[in-house]
């Protein structure tokens, strides 16, 4: 093809979030991917977007920009040439019993809550905006919750304490992950 290879018109980044996560998760899963902060969620995030961008035919400049300025907020990522594709992360690696991420409350920047909220405003800007958090599995007996009276211990927290549904989360054997799309 060479020098009559066309420039793929950056149309639609639909689907390249879901794969780039995808990507991760694998990466994550044998091992090739250590997670240690929510910037590192965010660097691995953004090099699959890229690779996937470029593998696919597009050329560049390829817009993928890490904490662009969408509406009030700073956003964590955001795919295509007008932002259309938004991204709000969570990485919860339970460094300390109490953890650094909050289901819910205004602790700023690092609650599941105000991701939400701020997903809700994205979409109603136009943009599809996608939540994507990960949490490591706890050691020990896990989080302690009370079901039917009765205290239950399990291994991941937030799924079931947060507004998105927990048959939507992923509890896989080290960690527990959402990847949730408001349009």
């Amino acid at each position: 093809m060479g020098s009559e290879m066309k420039r793929k018109v950056n149309t639609s980044y639909e689907g390249v979030v879901g794969e780039a996560l995808g990507s991760v998760l694998d990466g994550l899963r044998v091992g090739s991917i250590r997670l240690e902060t929510e910037a590192d969620l965010r660097a691995h995030l953004f090099h699959a977007c890229l690779d996937l961008l470029a593998s696919s035919g597009y050329m560049p400049p390829l817009s993928v920009h890490a904490e662009p300025i969408i509406g009030w907020w700073k956003a964590d990522l955001a795919l295509g040439p007008g932002s259309e594709i938004v991204v709000e992360l969570k990485y919860e690696p339970w460094r300390t019993e109490r953890g650094r991420v909050f289901a819910r409350g205004k602790q700023r920047g690092q609650n599941v809550g105000g991701d939400l909220r701020k997903l809700r405003e994205y979409a109603r800007l136009g943009k599809r905006a996608h939540f994507i958090m990960i949490e490591k599995k706890l050691g020990g007996q896990g989080h302690a919750r009370v079901v039917d009276g009765a205290r239950v211990y399990e291994p991941f927290y937030f799924p079931g304490r947060t507004e998105i549904p927990r048959k939507e989360w992923h509890e896989e054997d080290a960690f527990a992950w959402i990847h949730y799309i408001e349009h």
